[in-house]
């Protein structure tokens, strides 16, 4: 059943003492925040930057080919792909145990659940991707080291970027394309009918390989 914005507005504020401009977002907020980030992180990628003492702890050591760039941004745009199962999953669908652990829950994603038809409630809250998103480069930066980061955390966050406009799309849009109309088919049938499988929103190649194509 769905509701109006402002009633699940006035009940999670209620239930939760969650304030709700956390859960709402313009559809053009992440393309705003994010796309400069994926510029710089590229120009800094393959920018010779050796003269650069202030920062020179922090920046690619040596500037990558365009060729690498494309191929860094490419793992992570897979990376994005596997993270976007995983946090969905295991994340966004937690039984949390605590009325914090549940109202961050229903923050995160519970209200885009209890109305899948508000436009405000499709894309990512800024608050909640900028925190992420640091936590993620740090992974990266640690993982990867300085010279690999900037470029893969650029095709991940291009990946974040697919997977929220996506997401928008196939709530309000009816696809033209096969694949389309597959992948609203699928997520569609995440909300209304088996909301324990189907985790996949861009892709359902990790339901197939992990087996969760519908619940067992």
């Amino acid at each position: 059943m769905n509701h109006t914005t402002d009633e699940i507005s006035n009940q999670l504020e209620l239930d939760n003492n969650v304030p709700t401009w956390l859960t709402n977002t313009i559809i053009a907020t992440p393309l705003m925040i994010w796309m400069p980030v994926i510029i710089l992180d590229s120009y800094l990628s393959i920018a010779d930057l050796s003269d650069d003492i202030l920062f020179r702890k922090f920046l690619p050591a040596l500037p990558l080919s365009v060729f690498e760039l494309m191929v860094f941004i490419l793992y992570g745009m897979a990376c994005w792909s596997l993270s976007e199962y995983l946090l969905h999953r295991f994340v966004f669908h937690y039984k949390a145990k605590t009325r914090l652990g549940r109202s961050i829950i229903q923050v995160v994603h519970g209200t885009h659940h209890d109305n899948p038809a508000d436009q405000t409630r499709v894309i990512t809250n800024p608050v909640i991707s900028l925190v992420a998103g640091a936590v993620f480069f740090a992974a990266f930066f640690i993982y990867c080291g300085k010279n690999v980061a900037f470029a893969a955390y650029s095709g991940f966050i291009a990946g974040y970027l697919v997977y929220d406009y996506t997401h928008y799309f196939i709530h309000h849009h009816q696809p033209k394309s096969e694949y389309g109309n597959k992948l609203k088919d699928h997520h569609m049938m995440h909300h209304f009918a088996d909301p324990h499988s189907k985790w996949g929103v861009t892709s359902w190649l990790w339901d197939f390989l992990f087996r969760t194509l519908q619940t067992k």
